[in-house]
């Protein structure tokens, strides 16, 4: 599940809104999977979306430095999102785990 950032909207966002775009996914695909023992897409997925938020970090750390999730994700290598919910301040925790409840709901329903 690779971003494609060549087409439309994505074509015109700036490196930091691409980075915080993968960023929010990830945690929200992690707090699915670790916090609500849910998902709504494959292992094979969520390690291509974070190995493309590795190379986005590595090609612009400075960048990435300055973007809202980096307080979670600062150390992030690919490898697991288990740390991630647990990292979050509360009002963000709680924001995004209502993202992930909607999503996984609107996920369900089309099923």
């Amino acid at each position: 599940m690779t971003i494609n950032f060549n087409s439309l909207p994505c074509l015109y966002w700036s490196i930091k809104t691409k980075i915080e775009y993968i960023q929010r996914k990830i945690i929200v695909y992690s707090i699915m999977y670790y916090e609500l023992n849910d998902s709504c897409i494959s292992d094979k997925d969520f390690d291509e979306l974070s190995k493309q938020l590795v190379e986005l970090k590595k090609a612009n750390p400075e960048e990435y430095k300055k973007t809202k999730y980096y307080y979670v994700l600062n150390d992030f290598d690919g490898s697991t999102g288990f740390y991630i919910p647990d990292k979050l301040n509360k009002q963000d925790k709680e924001h995004l785990t209502n993202i992930s409840r909607y999503v996984l709901k609107l996920y369900h329903n089309e099923g």
